[in-house]
């Protein structure tokens, strides 16, 4: 029986990539082999080795009024859904909300209305302060909703099957390696951010000793770090974060991207992670690194400094940072062989 993974986006962000990779090995952890896959751009996973259906055409008005599939879910004897685990679904606002509806919900509405029983893997959801009704309905119909920060767990009360959950990226064993190269440097993971002085702060950080810039995204019009980076810092020093990782090396990363700060951690590398959503919070604590994550909408830049300075002249300081994170392991790996079994019960 085919399994679906379905709410992807683009793997042109990497962090969304290995995010579907998760989703895809936690499933199959589960005893359910992924066959399909459907993403708001398929084209970006088209070397992954599964079928891809085009998450556009759940946005089309048939289904929205008359709630018929014109996904060929049954031609493909599709049995199952996993929406894929490190989403956001925001409702703040009209604008958001219908976005996040037409984007992500009718997904999940078109797997009810064709009777496929769906299930969402670790991901934060609200607030919900528009199309509330509409959600809930959909919401209350999954088998059960994994959230990986407590925000989430509050704004879902009404809700029986809601289960708190790190994130996929961190559930399992992060082991401390040596990724310090022969030279001191700072890569800096930076993306647009809408707070009043987030611009100044960035000129701020740019200015860090023997720092450079590392580009996760490069897709979606606001989501694009390619663009961002260029129209703010064209004359600055960039690399891919893949670049990075195989041949610069940092000795400590800067990131506002959470995934971007663990893909640098599962590296080796010390992250700072300035936070701007609770997803960015539940995960940090979910590692034991709070004191690691400040909020970007109120850096306070002398405190990231002098964590900087620390890193640089202490290498204690990278070790107890490791040590933090070994402290949370085994809570972590429980938490994933918990899933595991709800993720098994989805039939």
């Amino acid at each position: 029986m085919s399994t679906l993974i379905t709410n992807a986006y683009s793997s042109l962000n990497l962090g969304d990539g290995l995010l579907v990779d998760e989703s895809r090995d936690i499933v199959a952890e589960a005893g359910f082999i992924p066959t399909a896959l459907l993403a708001l751009d398929p084209g970006s996973f088209r070397n992954s080795g599964i079928h891809l259906l085009n998450a556009e055409a759940s946005r089309e008005r048939l289904v929205l009024e008359l709630g018929l599939g014109i996904l060929p879910l049954n031609e493909l004897a599709i049995k199952r859904a996993f929406a894929v685990g490190g989403g956001y679904l925001r409702f703040p606002h009209r604008q958001v909300a219908y976005k996040t509806y037409l984007s992500h919900m009718t997904q999940l509405k078109i797997l009810s209305k064709q009777g496929i029983p769906f299930a969402l893997l670790p991901a934060s959801i609200g607030p919900i302060n528009f199309l509330k009704k509409e959600v809930m309905k959909i919401l209350a119909k999954a088998e059960f909703i994994a959230v990986r920060d407590d925000k989430s767990v509050l704004e879902l009360q009404e809700i029986s099957n809601v289960y708190r959950f790190p994130d996929l990226s961190v559930m399992n064993e992060i082991k401390s390696i040596s990724a310090v190269s022969g030279n001191w440097g700072v890569g800096l993971i930076l993306r647009n951010l809408d707070f009043p002085n987030w611009l100044r702060d960035l000129h701020r950080i740019m200015q860090i000793e023997n720092s450079y810039l590392m580009i996760q995204s490069s897709t979606g019009s606001s989501n694009n770090d390619v663009k961002f980076i260029t129209e703010h810092f064209p004359e600055s020093e960039k690399v891919t974060t893949t670049e990075a990782f195989l041949i610069k090396r940092p000795s400590l990363v800067i990131s506002s991207r959470l995934h971007g700060a663990i893909m640098s951690i599962k590296e080796g590398i010390p992250a700072i992670h300035l936070g701007y959503e609770r997803k960015s919070f539940g995960v940090y604590e979910d590692l034991g690194l709070s004191e690691f994550c400040l909020p970007a909408n109120n850096l306070d830049f002398n405190l990231l400094q002098g964590m900087v300075s620390r890193f640089q002249t202490d290498r204690g300081y990278s070790e107890y940072y490791f040590d933090c994170i070994a402290r949370t392991n085994e809570a972590r790996l429980i938490s994933r062989r918990n899933l595991v079994s709800l993720i098994s019960c989805v039939n």
